[in-house]
């Protein structure tokens, strides 16, 4: 499961979208929709005619039809960003604050859901929530859209992004596959598939494109790298709460959207919506392949890792006393880990080349929490400006070290002096399993009896 909010944040990075005529809505009867309250209400007949223009629109560009009514509802501010803060949980904030807070990458004082309210509040225009299968406007935009002219486009842009998620999760089933058991880099890259389709229709809805292989075609060499995706989120004109949160926080929330739509051009270039319906059925398995869509294509898969139990290392006096987690990180928050002081906030060229992952975090040690993880990369190559990088970061961690053996990287954070060298060796052993079973393919699927 991600560490951050599976959260329809559809930041102010649409393109300007012409304004559809009003045409009768693509699907049927409306259904049945709970009372009206002073904060959130259904439709109005006028509001459903915009709404209508916007389905229609979404229909068109993204080239599925609805199969079934979207209730729409109209929130105001404050009650959307009650309802979103509501689906976080206490303990997965928690849990990613102890985290995140051990890697460096968040400050001692920060609260994350303070932090993502204040994200929230800046960036929600609407959102389709595939838990209730609805989409929510918020009421101050529905009354820009029921204006129209110049002011209206960037909103109906947002929508109609948002539309696009409620065709996804009527033809693939989005609560079905969030709920699928993953890691947090496998969740990115769904993350960045769902969020890259939809940016894609957005983006041929304001370009007028009907043909998006040959728009993809044109616009596939000019996706920003990371860097620059970087730089740009650190920008203002997204809110000035977003510009200045974290590293971790913006490449999470935002970064889906630009790399996953660089993702979906590689694909529809080379076979227009046709090919990006495909990746739902053949899911892409790391942010490496969305970063990289030709590592999809050639279906390079992640090595898996297994990090042994560690139990003669535990202890008040040791690693710690409670595991808090493992999971996959993946290159993109590696890219970010490693891109700490930088002004960009990640370091993309010491990221690429990633093969695996595996991280686990201790409490209750005497350093605080501590970090284990092995990292593996493609080549010896890699893996030594993965060191140099990982090394760069942690000089001045009190409890850290970081060693390389062949295409593998240990890095440890808080961990007491006594316990690094053991730790170290029990990872690299996992590390040459790994590589063993990777090398040698998947087994063969059972015979029949």
């Amino acid at each position: 499961m991600s560490r951050f909010l599976f959260l329809a944040l559809c930041v102010a990075c649409a393109a300007p979208t012409p304004r559809p005529a009003p045409v009768p809505p693509p699907i049927a009867a409306r259904p049945a929709e709970p009372e009206a309250t002073a904060t959130d209400r259904p439709l109005t007949p006028a509001e459903r005619d915009v709404m209508a223009s916007l389905q229609a629109a979404a229909v068109e560009v993204r080239r599925l039809p609805f199969l079934h009514p979207v209730v729409t509802r109209v929130r105001n501010a404050a009650s959307i960003t009650q309802r979103l803060s509501e689906q976080m949980e206490e303990d997965d904030l928690a849990q990613a604050s102890e985290i995140y807070k051990a890697l460096g990458l968040l400050p001692a004082d920060t609260d994350i859901r303070d932090l993502l309210e204040g994200v929230l509040g800046e960036q929600v225009v609407g959102y389709y929530d595939p838990d209730q299968g609805e989409m929510v406007i918020r009421d101050d935009v529905m009354a820009t859209l029921l204006r129209g002219g110049p002011a209206a486009e960037e909103p109906e842009g947002i929508l109609v992004h948002e539309l696009v998620h409620a065709l996804q999760d009527q033809h693939h089933d989005l609560k079905a596959l969030y709920e699928q058991d993953r890691n947090n880099d496998a969740s990115g890259a769904l993350r960045s598939l769902v969020e890259g389709d939809a940016t894609l229709a957005m983006v041929a809805l304001g370009a007028r494109a009907g043909d998006v292989q040959r728009l993809s075609q044109q616009i596939a060499g000019n996706v920003p790298t990371l860097e620059e995706m970087m730089v740009d989120t650190a920008m203002p004109q997204g809110g000035m709460t977003l510009s200045q949160a974290p590293a971790i926080v913006r490449a999470t929330l935002v970064v889906p959207y630009l790399a996953g739509l660089g993702f979906c051009t590689y694909w529809a270039s080379k076979g227009g919506w046709a090919a990006v319906e495909r990746q739902f059925e053949d899911l892409p398995l790391s942010t490496e392949q969305v970063l990289h869509p030709e590592k999809s294509a050639s279906r390079e898969r992640p090595v898996e890792i297994t990090i042994p139990s560690l139990d003669d290392q535990l202890g008040p006096e040791g690693l710690g006393t409670e595991m808090i987690d493992e999971d996959t990180l993946g290159e993109l928050e590696l890219a970010v880990y490693f891109g700490q002081g930088r002004t960009s906030g990640v370091h993309a060229d010491a990221a690429a080349g990633w093969s695996g992952d595996r991280l686990r975090v201790y409490r209750g040690g005497p350093m605080g929490a501590a970090v284990v993880w092995l990292t593996l990369w493609d080549d010896e190559d890699e893996a030594l400006e993965a060191e140099a990088a990982a090394r760069h970061v942690g000089q001045e961690i009190t409890g850290g070290h970081v060693q390389r053996e062949g295409r593998a990287v240990v890095i440890l954070r808080n961990v007491p002096r006594a316990r690094q060298r053991p730790t170290t060796a029990a990872l690299f052993r996992a590390a040459r399993e790994a590589i063993d079973l990777h090398e040698a393919g998947p087994p063969p699927p059972p015979t029949a009896p």
